[in-house]
């Protein structure tokens, strides 16, 4: 975690006095922790959505999505999938990041400071299929198989159709982190809530949960306690 990240955080309406976040010095793995005593409906974090990274039907900071090109958006979504989409749109973000350009620069302390480098891992690009059949569920097995199909068939498409895009290299990374970190809504949409998005989540101990309010200038995404939580106590989203 760097203090870039959380300094970008305080300079664009993030506040995160509630929270502190920890970085594993051996594993690199984050955690979400009280920074002082939580009762219920307290809202913990807050994220403007104008600082969200989404897909196109969203009103958020960061919507264009690269699949799109001159054909608008409903002839990428013909094909690829609302992870995909966001995917593509971060990975365009992080490349424009790398070199100083577009709103790329501007984002470029999330991008590059407030997400990890080597999020990869999953049936997507790194498991082998021995690994796969390893989880013995057969249902688990199935869905990563179909998993690693999808996305090398995807990986194949964008090769092939976008040779010359640099953002392309940077797909596997994106796509991982979206699968990991963003919020899915009903209707076919997708995006990254910076900051939101680190807290870790349990189906049966959550003590947060995410709302949202989409009134004018207050439009934000925000994480609220469900229960008390003691200062030092890890914050859990479901």
């Amino acid at each position: 975690m760097t203090s870039a990240f959380l300094q970008w955080c305080d300079a664009n309406g993030i506040d995160t006095s509630k929270i502190t976040i920890t970085t594993d010095v051996a594993t690199d793995d984050r955690t979400v922790h009280a920074a002082c005593d939580i009762v219920p409906g307290d809202v913990v974090l807050a994220v403007p959505f104008e600082r969200c990274v989404s897909t196109p039907g969203l009103k958020c900071g960061v919507t264009a999505c690269p699949l799109d090109g001159d054909e608008g958006v409903d002839s990428s979504k013909q094909y690829f999938t609302p992870s995909e989409r966001l995917a593509a749109t971060l990975a365009k973000l992080r490349d424009d990041a790398e070199r100083g350009q577009g709103e790329g620069e501007a984002y470029a302390p999330y991008v590059l400071g407030g997400l990890r480098d080597d999020i990869v891992d999953g049936p997507v690009f790194t498991w082998t299929n021995q690994e796969i059949a390893e989880l013995q569920f057969p249902r688990a097995i199935g869905n990563c198989a179909k998993t690693k199909v999808r996305d090398g068939k995807v990986m194949k498409k964008l090769r092939e159709t976008l040779p010359s895009e640099s953002w392309v290299t940077k797909f596997p990374w994106a796509l991982a982190n979206a699968r990991s970190r963003a919020i899915d809504l009903e209707r076919g949409e997708s995006f990254l809530a910076p900051g939101l998005d680190m807290f870790n989540h349990s189906h049966a101990n959550a003590n947060v949960k995410w709302e949202s309010n989409a009134e004018g200038d207050a439009a934000s995404v925000f994480l609220k306690a469900t229960t008390r939580v003691s200062a030092g106590e890890e914050l859990v989203v479901t």
